[in-house]
């Protein structure tokens, strides 16, 4: 399992949490990035890098604990001894050879590329990965020589290439082919149809044939507007024809007047078919029919609309292309506006509307000219008056002149609701066009916003970063093309564009046509749409491996022929160096089990490439090996892709107290720990994490001498009761504990104070080594030791008793005990298998006072003439000096005999030895168990 993370800001907490919540892989690998020059590069950034750093190695030393409770009721908690990384990479900006990395873009590339490498690169790199680690399994569980012992736990890596950019010219490829989508949807496949011939072929869906009225909503309107499957003016027209034969049959005056009273009853029928009304039940037939049918009519209209513009913009259609819709809107924009022109003009001509009364009264005056014919008087005496045959002609002659005339009125009321109806029909659907035509704009705009996007997007990448990688990309410009024309045959391109368009319409749930990306309900965004097409061509054209490019050891070898070969590669071998600044010729490293005081980390490097029989190949094989001294087992030829060279360095194991450049944050991390005034630059507050840069080694040396030595003699020592909330863990019956405690005097009062150090040695030595004043104290502590043992060598029973309860109290440690890590370094250990031998601090420190008393015995036994034959040693040490190991053994005396003799001093005891009283078994007795000499 691999996590990954930048050490800076909020990355310190991430970094410890990460691994322990993931505890049940089995191998854990870590990639941090420790630049803050990348990020900011501000106080801020780098005060935090450290203290991740500080963290992370804290809970990489063995034996310390990690623990941590995520809910009040420790439900989800974490208790972990294992460090937080099996493998645990840092990553810096620039190579150790100082080829800098300067954008973190790249970084980030070059750290995931090593990712994928360990786990989905070619098996053969996969498993020179796997060894490199395997070799790095021993080194990295040492710790290094320093007296501060620090752990060697870290790896790091560098990695460049010589690549054919397959997937930059996939991505290119890939980037062309949805512009190309793009502009055939815009503007189609070569084909420009005039907008005029495709609103003419339209219109032939709305007009038929024997078509006179030019207006064809009114004809459409007038012609489906219909009483027992005939249209008004047919009606009308066969109730005007039978009155004519019904006028021409009046023969008298009876039967004239008969037709007189008929007629007036269907005039007034035929009338009320037209008459106004706001309700059906007042309104006409004719007239509400009309309404009726010019909403249906209108419906009709607009879905005749919506799907010839629908079938425009499917992709199978030849004609189809946005722009070519776009401009059959316009045109029909236009012949709307000519109609509705025309229907407002004919209306405004138009006269008013007739009524009832209207009607009525022009029948009164056609009856009132009937009479007139009937009562016509005859001349003088009688003589002159009009005939029968006369009236009946004067009748028939006006009676159908009135019948027409009322014809018209009631046929005006008809036309008029027509040509109001006509026109609402026209408005709304040229309000619908004009809707239409906006929609139609703005997605055609998104088209072209994101057929803009691309051609950045292509120009972008045509502008081949060589810099995104280390290494080099070799690459030709007619790779693009040749791959392009595999991609997307011209023969196959329409067909293609047309599949994959009917793809995207079925992605985004709608028909075929592109209509419906702008009339649905949610009108789809530019960001939307492009990730669908993103999507739609990666998958119908992105699974293309055809092999078009010759291997890139081969191109590699011609482009950089001879010397120069050899020289470019050194130089790709150099940007590939591990990505840490290290010093290597620090001391006390170590990385086997021999001898050496100062042992370089291990580095394992790697170069990957499809070896073939190809002259360029084994040209480039000598190269690397002979010319370039590049270990032969170390040479993978065998790896499946021709498209790149792979060269990956691996170097383990190391402390981080040998990047350089730490010192800087180390200094900004003091600065920020200053300026929060209490507050901690660490999550967990509760812990004092210890700093990686270790005093130098021979002050780290003597610093702690000085202090297990007051440590050890009870000097520093002192039982407190316990008050304080921090040792509450301490049993009840407990009402004491041993503190750390130096005695100070201010500067400025000359008043004395005690200040307690932390219970934790490792900490308390980092307290001491960064207040000058604390080690003077610690210094003048020892000498008053020494000084007071060599005045007053009985003192060194007590103090040697005191010493070696030290040591058993260190030797009987837990694992639980806070100082458990400083068990060994204390001890020692001796060798085995797995280490070398390793002197115990508190044995150099007991050899040293060994050699004090040594003196003063010298003195002492030149002074009582001793006989030196019959002299043992008088100090329990076994020494092994074959590993200089010392086990430290405290022996029980006789309790009576010392209590008899515990207030003996020296020139006591001369003087009983002069005068006899004691034999020479009983002094060197006294000597050893109760002077301690």
């Amino acid at each position: 399992m691999k996590v990954g993370n930048r050490l800076r800001a909020t990355g310190k907490s991430f970094l410890v949490t990460s691994n322990y919540s993931l505890c049940e892989y089995n191998k854990i690998i870590g990639y941090f990035v420790m630049t803050p020059e990348l990020y900011g590069n501000n106080a801020g950034v780098r005060a935090n890098t450290y203290a991740a750093l500080k963290e992370l190695d804290y809970y990489s030393s063995p034996k310390r604990r990690f623990k941590q409770n995520y809910d009040a009721q420790g439900i989800v908690s974490i208790d972990e001894s294992r460090p937080p990384f099996d493998y645990c990479y840092l990553v810096g900006d620039r190579t150790f050879n100082d080829h800098r990395i300067l954008n973190k873009n790249k970084l980030s590339q070059i750290i995931a590329y090593k990712i994928f490498a360990d786990f989905a690169e070619d098996k053969e790199i996969i498993a020179g990965l796997k060894r490199n680690r395997k070799n790095f399994d021993l080194p990295i569980t040492l710790f290094d020589e320093h007296p501060r012992s620090n752990v060697q736990n870290y790896l790091t890596f560098g990695l460049s290439k010589i690549y054919f950019p397959r997937d930059l010219t996939i991505a290119i490829c890939l980037n062309k082919v949805k512009m190309k989508l793009i502009n055939f949807w815009l503007y189609g496949d070569g084909q420009s149809p005039d907008s005029v011939e495709l609103l003419d072929k339209f219109l032939l869906n709305w007009q038929s044939k024997n078509e006179t009225n030019p207006n064809i909503f009114k004809a459409k309107l007038e012609s489906v507007t219909q009483e027992n499957d005939k249209t008004f003016k047919q009606v009308l027209n066969n109730w005007l024809s039978k009155n004519k034969t019904e006028i021409d049959n009046c023969n008298n005056a009876d039967d004239r007047q008969r037709f007189i009273d008929k007629i007036r009853s269907e005039i007034k029928s035929q009338f009320k078919k037209v008459q106004l009304g706001e309700t059906e039940n007042i309104r006409g037939v004719w007239l509400t029919q009309l309404q009726k049918n010019s909403i249906k009519l209108e419906k009709q209209f607009t879905q005749d609309i919506l799907d010839y513009f629908a079938n425009l913009l499917e992709p199978s259609n030849p004609t189809f292309a946005l722009d070519n819709t776009r401009g059959w809107l316009e045109a029909l924009l236009t012949k709307l506006n000519e109609y509705v022109r025309e229907l407002e003009e004919e209306k405004e001509k138009g006269m008013a509307f007739v009524t009832l009364e209207n009607i009525d009264k022009k029948w009164q005056d056609s009856c009132q000219r009937f009479d007139d014919i009937e009562t016509d008087k005859k001349g003088f005496l009688g003589i002159g008056g009009k005939s029968n045959k006369t009236k009946n002609q004067e009748f028939e002659r006006e009676a159908n002149q009135s019948i027409q005339d009322i014809d018209k009125l009631i046929q005006r009321n008809f036309d008029l609701t027509l040509t109001e109806e006509s026109l609402k029909i026209v408005t709304n659907l040229r309000q619908l066009v004009i809707n239409l035509k906006t929609k139609a704009s703005n997605f055609y705009n998104l088209l072209q916003d994101i057929e803009s996007f691309y051609k950045r997007k292509g120009e972008d990448l045509s502008q081949i970063d060589d810099d995104e990688i280390n290494g080099e990309a070799i690459f030709e410009p007619e790779d693009n093309d040749q791959y392009y024309q595999v991609l997307l045959p011209e023969s196959e391109k329409r067909n293609l564009f047309v599949e994959v368009s009917n793809k995207i319409n079925e992605t985004a749930t709608l028909p075929s046509s592109l209509l419906y990306f702008f009339t649905a309900e949610r009108a789809i965004d530019e960001r939307e749409l492009s990730e669908i097409i993103d999507d739609n061509i990666e998958g119908k054209f992105g699974n293309k491996t055809i092999d078009l490019t010759e291997s890139v050891v081969n191109r590699f070898m011609q482009k950089y022929p001879f010397s120069s070969g050899e020289i470019r590669l050194q130089q790709i071998i150099d940007e590939g160096d591990f990505l840490l600044p290290l010093n290597l010729s620090e001391p006390y490293l170590i990385n086997n089990f021999a001898p050496s005081k100062n042992e370089s980390p291990r580095v394992e490097p790697i170069i990957a490439f499809k070896g073939t029989d190809e002259r360029e190949n084994k040209q480039f094989q000598e190269l690397i090996t002979q010319k370039l001294g590049f270990p032969s087992d170390r040479v993978i030829p065998l790896i499946q892709s021709k498209n790149e060279i792979i060269i990956i360095q691996e170097i383990a194991a190391f402390p981080l107290r040998i990047i350089n450049g730490l010192q800087t944050l180390k200094s900004q991390y003091e600065q920020q720990k200053s300026s929060l005034n209490g507050y901690s630059l660490h999550n967990d507050y509760t812990k004092n994490f210890l700093d990686i840069i270790p005093p130098p080694a021979r002050e780290m040396e003597q610093l702690q001498d000085l202090f297990y030595t007051c440590l050890g003699f009870g000097k520093i020592t002192k039982n407190i009761p316990v008050t304080h909330k921090k040792y509450k863990k301490i049993k009840p019956a407990d009402s004491h504990y041993t503190a750390i405690v130096l005695k100070t005097e201010n500067e400025l009062t000359g008043e004395n104070y005690e200040l307690e150090l932390s219970q934790n040695w490792s900490e308390a030595l980092e307290q001491i080594s960064q207040n000058k004043a604390l080690v003077e104290h610690l210094e003048d502590i020892k000498e008053e030791l020494i000084y007071d043992i060599q005045t007053q060598p009985e003192l060194w029973t007590s103090y040697d008793l005191k010493f070696k309860s030290f040591a058993r109290k260190v030797s009987q440690m837990k694992e639980s005990d806070d100082n458990f890590p400083e068990k060994d370094l204390l001890l020692g250990k001796p060798a085995n298998l797995n280490s070398r031998p390793k002197e115990g601090i508190l044995t150099r420190i007991y050899k040293q006072f060994m050699t004090i008393l040594e003196e003063i015995k010298t003195e002492l036994d030149q002074e009582l003439e001793f006989d030196q034959n019959n002299e043992t040693n008088f100090v329990d040490a076994e020494i092994d000096n074959s590993d200089n190991y010392i086990n430290i053994n405290v022996e029980e005396v006789d309790r009576e005999f010392y209590e008899k003799w515990k207030n003996i001093t020296p020139l006591e005891l001369l003087e009983m030895k002069k005068e006899g009283i004691l034999s020479t078994e009983e002094v060197n007795k006294i000597k050893k168990y109760v002077l301690g000499l």
